[in-house]
């Protein structure tokens, strides 16, 4: 059965090369982290890179013709820009003096939470709303995460000791 142009062969292809990008990207996002400020690398590469990515993902085969290297190209852009909150590991922890294990286990808890609440946001969403509309929902929480980035404060005690690191 082919859906959107492709079979489950290439679909699986496409989905593979989507989190094998994001592997490679968590790398680089680390050092974009120190460079630009993990605050600014979140907010637009993950939040608003997301954001963009999602729904150039979605509308992909339909704005290529179902070309496969275009809705590649465009999945491997939105794995890539995933790895944009990789720079939460080094803003969470920093933002407390005492209790790090703490601020890691809500990291985490974080990272996981998605796991569930993205297809309870399918299960509610797609029968009223259908795919697309849901698509635009994803994206436009990928920018409410961006907005909220911009209200992470570091504090002054905090920043003084990691002045030597670009956080903001």
């Amino acid at each position: 059965m082919a859906e959107h142009g492709f079979n489950t062969k290439e679909w699986l292809q496409i989905w593979g090369t989507i989190f094998t990008s994001n592997i490679a990207f968590n790398l680089i996002f680390g050092f974009v982290g120190d460079r630009l400020g993990w605050q600014r690398t979140i907010m637009w590469f993950g939040g608003v890179g997301c954001a963009i990515t999602t729904v150039l993902f979605y509308y992909s085969p339909i704005w290529f013709g179902g070309a496969y290297w275009a809705v590649m190209i465009a999945g491997i852009a939105w794995g890539g820009l995933l790895a944009g909150y990789v720079p939460l590991s080094a803003l969470v922890p920093s933002l407390v003096k005492e209790d790090k294990g703490a601020a890691m286990a809500i990291l985490n808890l974080g990272a996981g939470l998605p796991v569930f609440v993205g297809p309870a946001i399918v299960g509610l969403l797609i029968g009223t709303i259908g795919s697309e509309g849901v698509i635009w929902v994803l994206a436009g929480l990928y920018l409410v995460s961006a907005v909220l980035t911009k209200f992470i404060t570091i504090p002054e005690e905090i920043r003084e000791s990691t002045e030597e690191v670009n956080i903001v």
